[in-house]
Parts: C-alpha cells; sequence; structure tokens
C-alpha cells in the first residue's frame, strides 16, 4: 500500500515539476527541502516547507503534496487531507481525488463526494487558457461577420445574442465563484445553531470532516453547509482550503 502512495505521489510530482512556485522562482530552501524528503528525512524538510510557506509565502504543487505525504506518514489525517485538497485546488488535476476519498473512507470522514459540477469546474480551470483561446478563435469571424453586416446596414436578427451569451458565461466563470470554498474541520467541536457562543450544539463533528462554507459571519464564526442543514462554527476549528495561510 505504502510503495502504492508513492508512486502515486511521484507520478502526480513529475506531473508538476514545470510550474512555478507562485510566481516566484525555486529556492534553495525549498532545493534543501526536497533533497532531505527524498532521503527520507520527513520532519527536516516538513520544517524548511513550513518556513517557505508561512515565512517567504512560497508553496508549489509537489511541496503540498510531499506535506500530504509527511502528514498521513505521521498519523496527522485531517492535515494530510488539507494539503491534498489544497493541491486540487491549486491545480485542478483530479487525479488526486481517489487518494483523498481513499484515506477519507479509512477514517469515517464525511464530505468529500465530489460533484460533477466541481469535476467540470476543475477541468475548466485547469485547461482555462486553451478553453478561453478557442472560443476567442470560434468568436472572432463571428464578431467580424456582425460587424460587416452593421456596415452594410443589415439587420442581425437574433445572431448576436448566441455570441453574447458565450462572453457571458465566460464572463460569469472569470470573476465569480460558482463553486463554493471547503474547509477541514483540524479539532473536535460544536457546530452551532448560531454565531454566538451561548448557541444550541446541534452536533458534535469530529475532525478531518470537510464542510461546505457558505460564508463568513462576524469576525470569528463561519456558516457552513453539513448534512444539508445550515450551521456555524468558530474559525479556530476549520482551515479553509482556499486560503494559504498556515
Amino acid at each position: 500500500m505504502q510503495k502504492l502512495l508513492i508512486k502515486l505521489l511521484t507520478i502526480l510530482v513529475i506531473s508538476y515539476t514545470h510550474l512555478p512556485v507562485t510566481a516566484h522562482a525555486q529556492s534553495d530552501t525549498l532545493l534543501r527541502a526536497d533533497s532531505l524528503f527524498d532521503n527520507g528525512k520527513l520532519n527536516e524538510a516538513k520544517a524548511l516547507y513550513l518556513k517557505e510557506w508561512n515565512v517567504n509565502k512560497r508553496y508549489s504543487p509537489r511541496m503540498l503534496l510531499k506535506l500530504g505525504y509527511i502528514e498521513e506518514q505521521a498519523g496527522d489525517i485531517p492535515l494530510a487531507l488539507y494539503y491534498y485538497n489544497q493541491f486540487l485546488d491549486l491545480t485542478h488535476n483530479t487525479q488526486i481525488i481517489p487518494k483523498i476519498q481513499e484515506l477519507s473512507e479509512q477514517h469515517h470522514l464525511k464530505g468529500y463526494d465530489f460533484s460533477d459540477i466541481e469535476y467540470f469546474f476543475s477541468l475548466y480551470r485547469r485547461y482555462y487558457y486553451p478553453i478561453i483561446f478557442t472560443i476567442l478563435l470560434i468568436g472572432l469571424p463571428y464578431f467580424i461577420y456582425l460587424v460587416v453586416r452593421a456596415l452594410q446596414k443589415k439587420k442581425w436578427g437574433s445572431r448576436p445574442l448566441g455570441f453574447l451569451a458565450i462572453l457571458g458565461v465566460v464572463f460569469l466563470l472569470n470573476n465569480y465563484d460558482v463553486i463554493p470554498d471547503r474547509a477541514i474541520v483540524m479539532e473536535q467541536t460544536c457546530l452551532m445553531n448560531a454565531p454566538a457562543a451561548g448557541a444550541q450544539c446541534i452536533e458534535n463533528i469530529s475532525q478531518g470532516n470537510r464542510l461546505t462554507v457558505l460564508g463568513s459571519e462576524g469576525t470569528i464564526w463561519y456558516r457552513v453547509l453539513w448534512d444539508n442543514q445550515t450551521l456555524y462554527i468558530r474559525d479556530k476549528n476549520i482551515k479553509i482550503i482556499r486560503d494559504s495561510g498556515q
């Protein structure tokens, strides 16, 4: 099993060796951390990875995979799932999803079902530029055609509507988060019926489960979806997957 995991992580790491480290060049610290990781010195590698993330604000897909592996070997499943989910959000590489679901099933955790819509948007974000380029190639001749008809003072009819619809969908997908954020529960806690310390505890939730984040409430509470219920949780008890901070 461990050999299979290492093979999977190796394939994913190789696939992303060409990606930049959050718009920075690969640093000497990350190179040293990678060397320590390759030599089995996982704790020392972890310390350097976290220094890069927390202090220098550098991280890469490879680093997220390796941090996930380190935490998984250490038995910290919630943190391992957090890093694997961060990798998925950063790269939109759905190859990691079976690994995430395998871990969640082994530890009886909920919230890791990936819908068809999530798959679609992962593919859309991963292939964003080819898709946009294709749309432009299709749309440009059509736009020229409409301009020519306008210069000839011919009626457009309903022809522009399809073109405007495509532009509208691209604008929507590019400027708005259609898929809500997710969060990993890092400490066993209560889900409350209101964003207040004195509110009623509706359900105890264990660490490692994944929640859908609907929004923030004040400065310390989040409104979340759990078992088709809208409930509230303290910010200190979760890690938002799209939040790159520690």
